[in-house]
């Protein structure tokens, strides 16, 4: 599968509202759905989604190790 594959994946949870604004990245992973199973699909899902500014990542600093 190609990362364009796991960016539509991202788009189709979003708009079928099983993402929603302040998920963390970690947390879509978790949810072992197809295309977005690791890290690198979801990092680059949205990479995708980002270039096209269909969405938004925001840092959150914390006293935690960074993801």
């Amino acid at each position: 599968m190609s990362r364009l594959d796991s960016a539509k994946a991202l788009l189709a949870k979003i708009k079928d509202g099983q993402i929603n604004d302040g998920i963390k990245l970690r947390d879509i992973y978790r949810k072992h759905w197809s295309l977005l199973k690791t890290p690198r699909e979801v990092e680059q899902a949205i990479s995708i989604l980002v270039d096209f500014g269909m969405v938004q990542v925001q840092e959150l600093p914390t006293e935690g190790r960074p993801f």
